[in-house]
């Protein structure tokens, strides 16, 4: 079976269990899995042109906002959008007052002691979910031409500026929460997480643009994308050795040199640090021999999170070869282009990664099934980007070029 065909078939299970089609569980959302899945449907679309793809993005988006845009079911006091607008008013903002994370247990009361372990079990909102969500919308508005869904990502981005990126000291300037409840009045985990201001940078960049795009008026985010870049300039690395974490950062550099060549973004010397930091990271994990342990003590999302960035590294180099000038000085889209070809040798690991985890025997075990959804979805979502002709997985021999660290959060919570 073809990549794109697996995907589909793993996306039709998808939306079959979890109610974007058929009789399945329309509140079984979750919203780093459900931004994914739209992505991969949006990517589906392009290269088949099949309609189906393009109408289950959308259907999952509104169903999204019907569930994370409202309080929980079982909350004993609070009904309706979370953003406390009356009910039509709501339907036609449904992100005013940001999205829940979709998590099993509800948020933490205001009276109630933290517990680390428990609050990643904890309904709230997660800034790094946001960007994500914020990313489905304008990647939709662009497939779609609606501008309704490139507002409804502009809105959710200034609802989390407001939100999350706060003052600290005056010594320490600006940072981001981690978590906040979810009617958006108080931190649930203050601190500020490794990706956030990159993520959150290149995310309100984006729906700027698609909103530019689709809508032909300018969005009002140029002063919150600025604070994101400011606090960029700030960060001593982004660099991390979490698989997740890795893929993320090469999403983030795609998506920062996808805009730079249509111009919704200037590329920058920060660029070149998401780069080098991953580059770093992708030697130093290889250089564990992680891919050796048994499947049964691995998190298959999180490394189809790095498959998803390692197959984004071709798209990448065609991007900087068709749009000269877009990067800088000719230095710097040479530096840019060389660092590009070196870690494409590290290629071959998505095609191990996804010939591991669509096998039976990984997906038997405990590691696939407890986390079903957001499994399947990262899988749907690496194979959509598998080139038509993509090699065999290969073995690859790596040369570590130095230490980096490896922070307490890099992704999903």
């Amino acid at each position: 079976m073809l990549p794109l065909e697996r995907a589909d078939r793993i996306l039709r299970d998808f939306a079959s269990r979890t109610g974007v089609r058929s009789t399945g569980d329309g509140a079984r959302r979750y919203l780093w899995t459900d931004a994914h899945a739209v992505d991969a449907w949006l990517r589906l679309h392009a290269a088949t042109g099949q309609r189906k793809h393009l109408d289950r993005a959308s259907a999952l988006a509104d169903l999204v906002h019907g569930t994370l845009g409202r309080h929980r079911a079982d909350d004993p006091d609070r009904r309706g959008w979370i953003s406390g607008l009356p009910e039509e008013e709501g339907v036609r903002h449904p992100t005013a007052g940001g999205l829940r994370i979709g998590k099993r247990l509800p948020e933490r009361a205001a009276d109630a002691p933290f517990d680390e372990r428990l609050e990643w079990e904890r309904d709230g909102q997660y800034f790094h979910y946001l960007t994500q969500w914020m990313r489905a919308l304008a990647r939709l508005a662009l497939a779609t031409g609606d501008s309704r869904r490139s507002a409804q990502a502009v809105e959710l981005a200034r609802t989390a500026a407001g939100a999350f990126i706060h003052r600290t000291s005056q010594e320490r300037g600006l940072s981001i929460s981690w978590k906040m409840s979810i009617d958006l009045t108080r931190p649930l985990v203050p601190t500020m997480g490794l990706h956030d201001p990159i993520d959150g940078l290149l995310a309100f960049a984006s729906a700027r643009h698609a909103h530019h795009e689709v809508a032909g008026v300018p969005a009002a985010l140029d002063e919150p994308i600025e604070l994101l870049r400011a606090i960029c300039a700030t960060a001593e690395s982004f660099g991390t050795i979490d698989p997740l974490g890795l893929g993320c950062l090469l999403l983030i550099a795609e998506e920062w040199i996808d805009l730079a060549a249509r111009g919704g973004l200037d590329a920058d010397g920060v660029l070149h640090r998401v780069l080098a930091d991953a580059h770093r990271g992708l030697d130093v994990l290889c250089s564990t021999r992680w891919l050796d342990e048994p499947p049964a003590r691995r998190l298959a999302f999180r490394e189809l999170g790095l498959s998803r960035g390692l197959r984004a590294l071709p798209a990448m180099a065609v991007m900087l070869r068709s749009h000269p000038g877009r990067f800088g000085t000719g230095a710097a889209q040479a530096a840019l282009a060389a660092r590009l070809a070196e870690m494409r040798r590290f290629e071959p690991i998505a095609g191990q990664l996804e010939e591991l985890w669509r096998g039976d025997a990984a997906q038997a075990s405990g590691a696939w099934t407890d986390h079903l959804d957001i499994n399947a979805v990262s899988l749907a979502a690496s194979l959509a980007r598998t080139p038509p002709q993509a090699a065999e997985p290969e073995a690859c021999s790596f040369r570590p070029i130095g230490p980096v660290s490896s922070p307490a959060r890099d992704g999903p919570g």
